[in-house]
């Protein structure tokens, strides 16, 4: 009998040992995992391209560049981003954004001085570069919702820069990506 209690108690111990790891491993309800050409069923769409199917959220590390927000296509192996004034397609160290919690993900329309105000927000961080903070951005630009990067507090680079035409393109009113918003916000893949 003292057997059996004792292994009772190292199976108890083991659940919640695996319980708290998971907890801590995802602390919020979102994570970045690593996209090898498959959407996770879990994926967070983030854009929409000209034939109104769905893009994702991606992440991609260039070296010398950084980490930053990037698109990624179904049924493709690379992510679209921007840095230095260029489009950049990456076909390695890609990442993309997924959620367990998706319902707690919530698009907000901003404009580039009003980031400050979102106080009561979670703004999901995309990456960084040049040493800034970048949040994930969107816009609707030439017939699709486009993912990009925010900058909030770099001077003379705030705002939304989105990859278009080989170039970056800047918007000062975009909407921004949050987590467990208390707002009562949700515009998901239609911008208002």
């Amino acid at each position: 009998m003292h057997l059996v209690t004792c292994v009772f108690q190292y199976m108890l111990f083991v659940i919640s040992v695996t319980s708290l790891c998971q907890s801590i491993k995802n602390p919020v309800g979102y994570y970045w995992r690593d996209y090898l050409g498959e959407i996770p069923s879990d994926a967070v769409a983030g854009g929409m391209n000209r034939a109104d199917k769905p893009t994702y959220i991606g992440q991609v590390y260039i070296k010398g560049v950084e980490l930053l927000p990037a698109t990624i296509r179904r049924n493709t192996l690379n992510a679209t981003t921007s840095a230095h004034n260029k489009e950049i397609y990456a076909n390695k160290n890609i990442k993309i954004l997924c959620s367990n919690e998706i319902d707690k993900l919530t698009w907000i329309a901003t404009k580039s001085n009003e980031l400050h105000l979102l106080s009561n927000c979670n703004l999901v961080i995309g990456g960084s570069e040049v040493d800034h903070t970048l949040y994930i951005g969107r816009v609707n630009h030439g017939g699709r919702t486009i993912i990009g990067k925010v900058f909030s507090r770099r001077k003379g680079f705030n705002g939304l820069w989105i990859p278009y035409n080989g170039h970056e393109i800047n918007f000062k009113t975009f909407e921004v990506l949050a987590f467990n918003c208390s707002y009562d916000i949700d515009v998901r893949l239609g911008m208002k």
